[in-house]
């Protein structure tokens, strides 16, 4: 397996399987250990392994190229994995790859057997005590940003399907209930920073209004005379029309028409 860069954040990668184009997508709070990790496994007399590490085993590491897909937070991983896994569908069952597992960071409809969970029990992790993980520069950082803004992102303009946003969900909340993660809590620091971070030009939907803007929510808005028109973003649709904010939000929580004023007899609808 080869790469001109070695990346030691977190994020999203992908294995190809060169000779077929199979691959496999897996997420990591530390991308290049994680390769390691998997070629250790490979290379070690274990079978209790992974299904892709097996395929490594069996078809040699130099017959895997490797790529970073997306890099984002430690907080993001599953939702992005999870984007990936519903984009690519590297699944076995489809002959697309090596993926077991089809909802991100889930065991869902996997079986161990007794075996597998007594050797799993007491388990040392791989990387246990490993210190002194490296960093990028901040222009590297930089470059990667860039790489992964706006419509460079392979996310750019979509969103997930509601029934992978409950699993997500749903699976977090497990978590949390367990105790195997922590909700993440920022510093007041982190927060200012986040907020200076994505303010004005820094962020990339600056200037971005209705339908220039790929996550404005669309609407339907009926007047009294029952003419309908599409509408997209509806702070800047509103202020356009001079309507009412406040009342067409009223109008939208309660589903009720007004009975007096400018909108007497208007509704609206949000699109799906």
């Amino acid at each position: 397996m080869s790469s001109e860069k070695k990346y030691f954040g977190s994020g999203i990668y992908k294995l190809t399987l060169v000779e077929d184009g199979r691959i496999y997508v897996g997420s990591s709070v530390n991308i290049e250990k994680r390769w390691i990790g998997h070629k250790k496994a490979a290379e070690s007399e274990n079978d209790s392994i992974q299904y892709i590490q097996k395929a490594l085993r069996k078809y040699g590491f130099d017959s895997f190229s490797w790529e970073v897909l997306e890099i984002c937070s430690e907080e993001m991983l599953i939702e992005r994995e999870q984007y990936y896994l519903d984009t690519l569908q590297p699944f076995p069952r489809l002959n697309r790859g090596f993926n077991i597992r089809e909802i991100a960071d889930s065991n869902l409809g996997i079986t161990f057997s007794n075996e597998a969970k007594q050797k799993l029990k007491g388990r040392i992790p791989w990387n246990i005590g490993k210190t002194g993980l490296q960093t990028h520069t901040q222009t590297v950082r930089d470059e990667m940003s860039r790489n992964q803004s706006g419509e460079n992102n392979s996310f750019f303009g979509e969103t997930h399907l509601d029934k992978t946003k409950k699993q997500i969900s749903n699976t977090r909340k497990e978590k949390i209930k367990s105790g195997e993660i922590t909700p993440t809590i920022h510093t007041v620091e982190h927060k200012k920073w986040l907020s200076e971070s994505m303010k004005g030009e820094k962020n990339q939907m600056f200037g971005r209004k209705g339908v220039d803007n790929p996550l404005s929510q669309k609407y339907i808005l009926i007047d009294s005379d029952g003419n309908e028109e599409i509408i997209v973003g509806l702070s800047h649709s509103l202020k356009e029309r001079q309507l009412s904010k406040s009342t067409v939000m009223k109008m939208l929580k309660t589903g009720k028409t007004p009975k007096w004023g400018p909108l007497k007899g208007w509704s609206i609808k949000k699109i799906s």
